[in-house]
């Protein structure tokens, strides 16, 4: 799922992601995987709010 598709499914739950790549375009899981930072850097890594079920 693209974080664009993410936005979609949660706005209208009046949701908000507070940490995402700068750009859209990207899928979730890659982020995730890559332990990469959001676009606020002081938020840390991408997957830290992240809890495996």
């Amino acid at each position: 799922m693209r974080w664009r598709d993410l936005q979609d499914v949660i706005d209208p739950h009046n949701l908000a992601i507070k940490t995402m790549q700068s750009d859209a375009n990207f899928t979730v899981g890659d982020a995730v995987s890559v332990n990469a930072h959001g676009r606020y850097v002081g938020n840390g890594p991408v997957a830290a709010p992240c809890a495996a079920t």
